[in-house]
């Protein structure tokens, strides 16, 4: 529980039969999912079990669902978890981020927790989701890049961060033991910014005993660009040798993040991004002990950055030439 408050379990409904491919999910971005009008966040979940995929990712941010100490909002992502569950959809939830009232002052949401108070806090936000969501939510992702500044605040720090998961994992197992707990998808960093690339975080948190905290590990394979064998794809690859280095070689790898724009900085054509999407999972369906891979996103966005163009579908719904290609591949791949 927070601030005292216990969490009631949200009302059940019986799911449909999951029929969508485990090895494909869709990630929706930061809250914003969470925040869609009822009949539009169903729509889009309704064209997610259509494309084919079997999985969902969105958040459970601590500090969206809990701007006022002792209080915690769970409407929308009741209503997420039960619609995805009614369309056969496994939720994968990542918790993240620092409500205001628990954070120092000037800080950001994205404000790591460092202190034991701090942990103890998101510890009671990480066991007061999983009481709700016991047997309903398939998996947890503590925390999104924290191996970047701009996700983990200040900077990113890997004794801290392991203190966070350590706890936070022995909460979650204390309600609902057969969820699995996955560390926190790591991504590439930006020039300039303050960070650990992902193959040396993940070996500083195995030195610090990163095996006894998780079920799994998650990481963030981007392609770069229509280059699926350079960037953080292959650099999965050798995360994967340095679980099987230090006695993790039977936990599964999941890729909790992955795509490529068609519009803004570094973006390729639509066509291109079909071709993409096969090599993506084609190359990682090759990996030993893969666990689903998630592409982000559904659906663009208004805008001209980037980061509002990685849909399969386009802003107005109508599918890109990578939403087909994708549901045929998964369609002959199951």
């Amino acid at each position: 529980m927070v601030g005292g408050l216990q969490p009631a379990r949200a009302a059940e409904r019986t799911p449909a039969v999951a029929a969508g491919s485990p090895i494909a999910g869709l990630a929706f971005p930061g809250i914003t999912f969470e925040h869609q009008p009822a009949p539009v966040a169903e729509s889009m979940l309704d064209r997610t079990a259509a494309l084919g995929a079997g999985w969902v990712r969105f958040y459970a941010a601590f500090a969206d669902m809990s701007p006022t100490r002792g209080s915690i909002e769970w409407s929308g992502l009741d209503r997420l978890v039960q619609a995805a569950r009614s369309r056969g959809l496994k939720v994968l939830l990542a918790l993240s981020t620092t409500p205001e009232w628990a954070r120092p002052a000037g800080t950001d949401p994205d404000y790591g927790p460092v202190d034991k108070a701090g942990r103890a806090t998101f510890r009671a936000f990480a066991v007061a989701v999983a009481t709700r969501y016991q047997g309903r939510v398939a998996a947890y992702e503590i925390w999104n890049e924290p191996n970047l500044g701009g996700s983990w605040s200040p900077q990113p720090d890997p004794a801290a961060y392991l203190s966070l998961l350590s706890t936070t994992f022995a909460g979650i197992k204390s309600v609902d033991p057969a969820a699995d707990v996955l560390s926190g998808g790591t991504g590439p960093s930006e020039p300039g910014e303050k960070a650990f690339e992902p193959l040396p975080w993940y070996r500083a948190l195995y030195a610090g005993g990163l095996r006894s905290m998780i079920d799994g590990v998650a990481v963030h394979p981007w392609p770069h660009g229509e280059q699926v064998d350079v960037g953080e794809v292959p650099v999965s690859f050798e995360i994967r040798k340095v679980m099987d280095a230090n006695g993790d070689a039977a936990k599964l790898i999941w890729g909790t993040e992955t795509g490529v724009p068609t519009a803004g900085a570094y973006s390729i054509s639509e066509s291109a991004q079909a071709m993409v999407v096969v090599k993506l999972y084609d190359r990682w369906s090759a990996m030993p002990h893969h666990g689903p891979l998630f592409y982000y996103t559904l659906t663009d966005t208004p805008g001209s950055d980037r980061e509002h163009h990685f849909g399969l579908l386009r802003a107005d719904g109508s599918e890109k030439p990578a939403f087909g290609t994708l549901q045929g591949w998964l369609s002959s791949n199951r």
